[in-house]
């Protein structure tokens, strides 16, 4: 069985891997929220948060882009199910809080 530590490292490059395919555009402040081993001990279940640019809809209709206005950004999570025998990641789904 892998480590805690071996699944949190195996779901933190599957988010890095999969960022520009997120949509999301630039993900910053990647953190560890939550590790769980699960009832039957077949997966890790690793939450991690991180933060992504919020894209103001009134300055982008306005025609200002201009990142010096001040950009915002809002927390969102991601559960990861790793497998405990070999760190593959299994799934990747929306923490909602």
């Amino acid at each position: 069985m892998i480590t805690a530590k071996h699944a949190i490292k195996c779901a933190m490059d599957y988010l890095k891997s999969m960022k520009e395919d997120m949509g999301s555009g630039s993900i910053s402040d990647i953190r560890l929220e939550e590790v769980e081993l699960s009832e039957d001990e077949k997966d890790w279940l690793i939450t991690l948060g991180y933060d992504v640019p919020v894209k103001d809809r009134i300055l982008t209709d306005l025609g200002i882009t201009n990142p010096a206005i001040g950009q915002r950004y809002q927390r969102e999570y991601k559960i990861f199910k790793v497998e405990s025998k070999g760190g593959n990641v299994k799934s990747m789904k929306i923490r909602k809080i």
